[in-house]
């Protein structure tokens, strides 16, 4: 059997998925991976995925975006306040911003 990837080990392939597909499904799946496996999601790709096409994507980065940049308070309260955004990204927004931030 060949080996496998160790946690640590995986981190770095992931990234190179999600930098280099063209597919934003397979973003988003490598996006959940690296929320499990990468310290530095939260302050990295997890910021990126905030503008990502995909509901699940940016409900993902919701849940994780650190939000010591002003750039994903601003775009968290902008998800929180847009009438068209997915049920689910609002109320992953709302668990980290709460319910009554203003809109920017």
């Amino acid at each position: 059997a060949p080996p496998r990837l160790s946690i640590g080990c995986a981190a770095p392939v992931l990234r190179h998925v999600y930098r280099e597909t063209s597919s934003s499904h397979l973003r988003g799946r490598a996006a959940r991976a690296l929320a499990a496996t990468d310290p530095s999601f939260a302050a990295g790709f997890a910021v990126e995925c905030l503008w990502d096409c995909e509901e699940t994507t940016r409900e993902l980065a919701a849940r994780h975006a650190a939000t010591a940049d002003d750039r994903v308070v601003d775009q968290l309260r902008r998800l929180a306040a847009d009438p068209a955004e997915e049920a689910e990204v609002q109320t992953a927004v709302r668990s980290r911003i709460g319910p009554d931030a203003p809109a920017v």
